[in-house]
């Protein structure tokens, strides 16, 4: 009960920030949802910011912290409960969000930390904040990391080994400019458009199969189907290398949210009967793509 309490009072601190924040420009902070219920601790962190290479001093405890990272000030606002409490909540907020993914991460997470700037930022200097403060993230958050979340444009990454890689090298900005990359709209599922493109794609099957017969690059052959891990189940695009008994056999292209012990490269087999979308390159243009369109807004 008591965490509860706690975590009121430091949302109720945090909200008004943000009000004050708001006729001075945007609020700039950059937000860790996490699956289960944690708080950043002041010595896990300084201990990630040493291995990122990343000088940083860090005061308080996990109730009050603050940073001085770039020269620049941060106070982290964190909860062991969703983000948004008492003004808005996963719900409301996942109303907003179409990305399905995205969507799941809001819905999902138990906990949060804001890492935010409590004085105005010029965009330059907050830019520099942001590589030197996902470096450290990087190295410190756990497997159970949903996402961050950059406030003052609303963009938000998945954590991933890939996206890992990426905040180590300081490409934390490259990232939120490349938005959700391999992104999961959301579409009624007795859309009657989505069940005719479907059809489409597998009544058209033999299509790709005499493309992929011709050779070629396999990662311009691609194949959308569902793969789980027994406990969640997502649509994701493999690059075909081969057909064989009625079973596509490839890479996986897509980067997994949900699905765990999988992940973008690994070997996996679908059966043909599953498929539900399909691409190549013809010399004429693009084949296929068909629910991809429907996705997209086509």
């Amino acid at each position: 009960m008591i965490w509860w309490v706690i975590a009121a009072i430091v949302l109720t601190g945090g909200a008004i920030v943000v009000i004050r924040r708001r006729s001075r420009g945007p609020f700039r902070a950059l937000i860790l949802l996490y699956r289960t219920p944690t708080l950043v601790q002041p010595e896990p962190l300084k201990a990630a910011a040493e291995r990122a290479g990343v000088e940083i001093e860090v005061s308080g405890n996990a109730l009050e912290l603050s940073l001085l990272i770039n020269g620049a000030s941060l106070k982290v606002m964190q909860a062991p409960m969703t983000y948004g409490a008492p003004q808005l909540t996963a719900e409301q907020m996942a109303e907003q969000i179409p990305e399905s993914r995205l969507r799941e991460a809001i819905l999902e997470h138990k906990s949060f930390a804001s890492f935010f700037s409590p004085t105005p930022l010029e965009e330059e200097r907050w830019n520099q904040v942001l590589i030197s403060l996902g470096r450290v993230l990087a190295e410190y958050a756990d497997d159970e990391a949903l996402l961050l979340w950059r406030t003052d444009n609303n963009h938000c990454i998945r954590f991933s080994p890939e996206m890992r890689e990426q905040l180590i090298a300081g490409q934390i900005l490259e990232l939120f400019a490349e938005g959700q990359g391999d992104e999961v709209m959301l579409v009624d599922p007795s859309d009657d458009r989505m069940a005719a493109a479907v059809a489409e794609a597998r009544s058209r099957w033999p299509e790709f199969v005499e493309a992929l017969g011709k050779g070629g690059d396999p990662e311009l052959q691609i194949v959308k189907g569902p793969l789980g891990d027994g406990h969640n189940v997502e649509f994701m695009w493999i690059a075909v290398e081969r057909v064989a008994d009625d079973m596509i056999h490839g890479k996986l292209m897509s980067s997994p949210f949900k699905v765990r012990g999988m992940k973008q490269g690994d070997q996996v087999s679908l059966p043909v009967s599953e498929l539900n979308d399909w691409a190549f390159f013809a010399e004429s243009g693009p084949v296929g793509m068909f629910t991809e369109k429907i996705v997209r807004g086509g």
